[in-house]
């Protein structure tokens, strides 16, 4: 049973939840940020372009590793 979601463009292909936060890697869109308390309809609250597809995510103290396929690693601070 599917209880809630968000349609992406392109596809999300990799997701990480932190605390009322959820980042989704959604390929050729970026990361986008997610509020994690809206299970039913999650809503973005943010979003960062990559110089690439967003891939995989790997926290790292606060803040985000983000392999962006040909545009390499990325490192976001979402808290700034």
């Amino acid at each position: 049973m599917i209880l809630g979601g968000l349609a992406f463009e392109d596809r999300a292909i990799g997701v990480l939840h932190r605390g009322d936060r959820v980042y989704v890697a959604a390929g050729s869109e970026g990361l986008r940020v997610l509020d994690a308390n809206r299970n039913r309809s999650p809503q973005e609250i943010s979003s960062w372009s990559m110089p690439g597809a967003a891939e995989r995510l790997l926290p790292f103290g606060d803040k985000i590793y983000v392999a962006a396929e040909m545009g390499g690693l990325q490192l976001v601070s979402p808290n700034r």
